[in-house]
């Protein structure tokens, strides 16, 4: 003998049952409110040298300059107090660390407070970091 079952739910309180139950039935949220400032575009920006940076470490933040290079094959230098070195080093310093350390990542840039960059993002995203020294002055300082 065949059973037959019998449903009182219509087709569409069983769909809106559905939806709910699928955690589908949401109420839209609200638009997102824009941060106070807005982000740095960093696609083609150009930064001059010296460029603040800052470094995370265990006895909290230290700054230190990005004071020459750019992202096109002249090696980039910090400065960390008295010591100018490549990124890297730099960072080993800042850190008091003997182990490697990946210094276009340590070392951050940060256009408006909350806001960091790092110097391989600013790599990736193209920015061009000049020099406010001409050759000019640079041939004089070497007189």
């Amino acid at each position: 003998a065949g059973v037959t079952l019998e449903s009182t739910i219509s087709l569409a309180d069983a769909a809106e049952e559905l939806v709910v139950l699928a955690g589908l039935d949401v109420a839209p949220s609200a638009p997102p409110v824009p941060d106070a400032a807005p982000k740095v575009c960093l696609d083609g920006l150009r930064l001059q040298l010296p460029l603040p940076l800052q470094i995370e470490t265990s006895q909290g933040t230290k700054e230190g300059q990005l004071v020459s290079g750019d992202f096109d094959g002249a090696k980039l230098q910090v400065q960390i107090g008295e010591i100018v070195a490549a990124p890297s080093k730099a960072a080993k310093l800042a850190r008091g660390v003997e182990s490697e350390l990946n210094g276009l990542r340590c070392w951050k840039w940060s256009p408006s407070p909350g806001e960091l960059y790092t110097l391989l993002q600013l790599r990736a995203a193209g920015v061009t970091l000049e020099s406010t020294i001409s050759l000019a002055d640079a041939a004089e300082e070497l007189v």
